[in-house]
């Protein structure tokens, strides 16, 4: 039996898109020949050193990417603690308000 197997994809896919490929594999499942050659198939992929390489690449990359929004997080902080030093926003009581609390505890969200 031959088995078709998918060109890679362009483009990531939603997760619209995901529940309907399961759902559609849910009612038409595959062969046992299909899924045999598929797993051979992700096996040998990710054994490949290319595979590995492109992880590491993104992993680097999203490290990379860390580090500059922790940078600009760090920038932009220290611009609203010497604004909030200025004491130039107040309410109606004339007590300045503070931005840096609300803005760090942007920071601390995990």
């Amino acid at each position: 039996m031959s088995v078709a197997i998918a060109p890679p994809l362009s483009t990531p896919f939603n997760e619209k898109d995901l529940l309907n490929i399961l759902t559609e594999i849910q009612s038409n499942p595959p062969p046992p020949e299909a899924l045999a050659h598929a797993q051979d198939v992700i096996a040998d992929t990710a054994a490949g050193t290319t595979f590995r390489e492109r992880i590491l690449e993104e992993i680097r990359n999203l490290a990379e990417t860390v580090l500059q929004l922790e940078a600009k997080f760090a920038k932009i902080t220290l611009a609203i603690h010497e604004f909030d030093d200025k004491k130039a926003v107040r309410d109606k009581d004339d007590v300045p308000i503070e931005f840096l609390p609300m803005w760090t505890s942007y920071h601390e969200v995990r």
